[in-house]
């Protein structure tokens, strides 16, 4: 079996949600088709929303509200959300939490999902998270299922009651490591769950809010919905995306420019990241388009995306956090090429957390052009063994061909570059925030900086552990107020 597929869709690697659904999605949407296959329920045709969106772990008074709110079709009789250990059934006739019956908005009141404070959380059993499935019957009895996962996040009980805030008013709060906007107005986004994504227009309003109350400290921000969003013409899920406001390193491909100002920063703003609901699975892989695979484009390492950015080339053994995955032709083989050293190669699984690659760190500034080795292209692959991978051709790409393309050597050199990144962490979301919803945030953003090694099938690969310990980041606040854990 042979094939030299192209480049993936760049929404298989930004989702939002961990490495591992990733790949099981991916071959779960090859092995069905288009998504309009009979069992698959079409995007456009429904919408989800929890409330609250974040609930305490195992404690019974923590309950959420469900709603599937069926978009341009009255064949749908009744409807439930299937989870992992446990299933709930959605009504529409005025019970359960339904508002009004028959408007064919299904609702479950009361929610209590399974939640144990030893299996079900991570990052030190702070946070976690429920998935659930929205399935729905129809009048001839068929069923159909949204293969759009309904998130609930879960946080450490024990924590209850501690997180110290510091209220700013006017919807403004903050604790030691986020930054929180209760958008009652709709001023960053203009709807909740369903919205526009207008990148400039969202970040601009949220990081006006930002500085109004703290100073222009922070390279990067990452800005959270308080709940899953989607795209109000598709009704798909908002995903991962990132935008660079300024670049000061030399012959990576990208022109020297500085649009701070543009988001209210008077130059030290370097990249606003927006990171889906409950996601910091694939923050990595958003920071490293900070700098980006572009240096690639002129040897063929790397080729534009649908949204216009560079990644590897799937056919490429580059890695690290901007590769594209190999799709074999039946779609039964998902992954990324690795040379064994030998003049064979074997597929990495979208599933297994990756440091960032040499030459990712080259572009970054935290190596040298020494210490990145030669780059392989391979054509018409045998995937006879998915260990070993052979190739009828293979094109090597030495940094020196990068270096002659890009008309020098990256400046500034890794002994002068940046090394230390400041991040303001920013939810934002339509409703107050609750009790839960501060400790839950403040755990995502303190572990953004954790310099532990990622756990076995952890969707989350930490800066600094990607980085090889080159790097860190450092999401504690401008402000004087406790942490709910000190910083690691």
């Amino acid at each position: 079996m042979s094939s030299d597929r192209g480049l993936k869709a760049r929404s298989l690697r930004r989702p939002g949600i961990g490495l591992l659904t990733v790949a099981f999605v991916l071959v779960g949407f090859l092995s069905v088709g288009d998504q309009t296959s009979p069992g698959i329920l079409p995007e456009a045709d429904a919408w989800t929303i929890v409330r609250p969106s974040v609930l305490w772990c195992g404690i019974a008074d923590s309950t959420a509200t469900i709603e599937a709110h069926i978009v341009g079709r009255t064949d749908v009789v009744s409807a439930r959300v299937a989870g992992p250990n446990e299933s709930f059934p959605l009504y529409d006739d005025g019970s359960h939490g339904d508002v009004l019956a028959g408007d064919r908005v299904f609702t479950a009141g009361g929610v209590y999902p399974f939640c144990h404070t030893g299996l079900s959380l991570k990052y030190g059993m702070t946070v976690g998270g429920w998935s659930g499935t929205l399935e729905v019957t129809l009048a001839d009895g068929s069923t159909l299922v949204d293969d759009r996962s309904i998130h609930i996040g879960l946080v450490q009980p024990r924590y209850r009651g501690k997180s110290a805030i510091v209220d700013y008013q006017d919807g403004l709060s903050a604790t030691a490591y986020a930054f929180f906007i209760q958008d009652i107005d709709g001023v960053v986004f203009d709807g909740y769950p369903v919205a526009r994504a207008d990148q400039t227009a969202i970040y601009r309003k949220a990081l006006s809010m930002l500085y109004s109350i703290l100073p222009d400290a922070f390279d990067l921000v990452v800005i959270m919905p308080g709940r899953t969003l989607f795209h109000a013409d598709s009704l798909s899920e908002i995903t991962a995306q990132s935008t660079r406001v300024a670049n000061d390193a030399q012959h990576i491909g990208i022109p020297i420019f500085n649009d701070a100002a543009t988001y209210g920063s008077a130059g030290r703003l370097r990249e606003v990241i927006f990171q889906p609901f409950g996601s910091i699975g694939l923050i990595d892989s958003e920071i490293a388009s900070l700098w980006g695979a572009d240096l690639g484009a002129p040897v063929g390492l790397a080729a534009a995306s649908a949204d216009g950015t560079y990644l590897w080339d799937p056919m490429s053994d580059v890695g690290g956090q901007l590769s594209s995955y190999f799709i074999s032709d039946d779609g039964s083989l998902v992954g990324r090429f690795a040379s064994n050293g030998d003049g064979t190669w074997r597929l990495v699984s979208p599933a297994e957390n990756e440091r960032y690659s040499p030459i990712e760190l080259y572009a970054m500034g935290l190596l040298p052009a020494t210490e990145v080795p030669p780059m392989h292209l391979l054509a018409q692959v045998d995937l006879t063994s998915s260990d070993r991978i052979t190739a009828s051709s293979v094109q090597t790409v030495s940094i020196d061909d990068v270096v002659a393309a890009q008309g020098g050597v990256r400046f500034p050199s890794p002994e002068e570059s940046q090394k230390s990144f400041h991040v303001a962490f920013v939810i934002v979301q339509e409703a107050p925030f609750t009790d839960a919803d501060y400790a839950y945030y403040s755990f995502l953003s303190y572990h953004l900086m954790t310099r532990d090694t990622p756990a076995d099938f952890d969707d989350f690969a930490p800066f600094y552990w990607a980085t090889g310990g080159r790097a860190t980041l450092n999401t504690r606040l401008p402000i004087d107020v406790a942490p709910i854990l000190p910083p690691p």
